[in-house]
């Protein structure tokens, strides 16, 4: 027989009787085709393609055997599923042709969940020259990328290069049972380190004790000084670019400048003296008869660095140097036993304080026996 409608006569002869027929109609089928539902598959995530054979003659269907997947196509033989179930899902893969029994065949589609993204910690601050750690994300299997999709992942954790400031992005991915999940993202932000610098003037006088500091920081926008003043208390700070200090006390001090841009910080410390307010007294006249009192001509004060005192007649004539403030003039001339003759004499005094100021004193003293 052929696939096709035949029809069958069957006649009974029985003479002299007439004959008597009876016919039969017989449909032969095209022969089935035999399922085939593909090979397993393990996939990540929770779906894939189911993968029958195309049948030659009828249809054919999918249904879910076990696992509680979706057929979005159930009656092609190349069907996409959702909803796969972590584990093992049986799908089956029948033929049904008219006529003929169906054919059937299973496959098993073992699905396993994508991993989260690692969890990271982002952004990581460093500073410029900073030594950087070795950056780190909670997972299984990590794998760490320099782009955010393709690439080939290192299983071994970079260390942030910090000679240059910026931002770096660095990607990292976890794999469980042979799936990889998405990259999560961890910035490296690298800022410019301040360089803190200032100026004030070294050596200043408790006649003028209020400093003017300049700020020569580079790359700063904020500071934080301490004056060295602690006799101040609350007045010994500023967060001003430019401050002024009032000292109330003659010493040294050193200040304290700490430079900042938000997230970096340099800091340096300058040392300056308040020194006494310079002073200096000459006497008018004095007695030089050895008797004890006024014997000696000579100057006092304070701050006094350098000194030099001559003493000149009234005709203009060196008769005594002296160029310490120790020496004293005796009356004698020329540091010699003779004692000048009662006059007026004419004294130069020149004079370099503490703050290396010149001073100079012209006056007259009057010699009397």
């Amino acid at each position: 027989m052929t696939v096709g409608t035949d029809v069958f006569q069957w006649t009974i002869t029985n003479a002299p009787c007439p004959a008597s027929s009876s016919q039969v109609t017989i449909t032969v089928g095209a022969p089935t085709t035999i399922a085939n539902a593909g090979v397993n598959q393990n996939v990540c995530g929770t779906t894939a393609t189911l993968a029958g054979n195309v049948p030659v003659t009828g249809t054919g269907t999918w249904t879910v055997v076990s696992g509680g997947a979706t057929v979005t196509s159930p009656l092609a033989f190349n069907s996409g599923v959702t909803n796969l179930a972590p584990g093992a899902n049986v799908f089956e893969w029948t033929i049904s042709s008219a006529n003929c029994p169906p054919t059937t065949s299973q496959v098993t589609i073992t699905a396993t969940p994508i991993p989260p993204a690692p969890v990271v910690v982002s952004p990581v601050n460093y500073c410029q020259f900073d030594v950087a750690s070795v950056l780190s994300a909670s997972g299984t299997n990590l794998l760490w990328y320099t782009n955010s999709t393709g690439g080939v992942g290192s299983p071994i954790a970079p260390t942030p290069s910090t000679t240059l400031s910026g931002t770096t992005n660095y990607y990292v991915s976890q794999t469980i049972n042979g799936c990889e999940g998405p990259r999560g993202v961890i910035a490296v932000v690298v800022a410019t380190t301040p360089v803190a610098s200032f100026y004030a003037p070294l050596t200043n006088s408790i006649e003028n004790p209020v400093i003017h500091f300049t700020d020569e920081s580079v790359g700063a926008t904020s500071w934080s000084w301490n004056f060295g003043d602690f006799s101040s208390g609350v007045n010994n700070t500023s967060t001003s670019q430019n401050p002024t200090h009032t000292y109330g006390a003659v010493g040294s001090y050193c200040i304290n400048l700490i430079a900042a841009n938000g997230v970096c910080i340099d800091s340096t410390t300058l040392c300056l003296v308040i020194n006494p307010m310079f002073t200096f007294y000459v006497p008018n006249a004095f007695t030089p008869n050895e008797d004890g009192i006024n014997d000696e001509f000579f100057g006092k004060g304070e701050n006094i660095k350098e000194f030099e005192m001559s003493i000149y007649d009234r005709w203009g004539n060196l008769i005594f140097y002296g160029d310490d403030i120790s020496k004293h003039w005796l009356g004698n001339v020329h540091n010699g036993n003779e004692i000048a003759q009662e006059d007026v004499y004419v004294y130069l005094i020149k004079i370099k304080d503490n703050m290396k100021q010149d001073h100079k004193y012209i006056g007259s003293v009057s010699l009397v026996k």
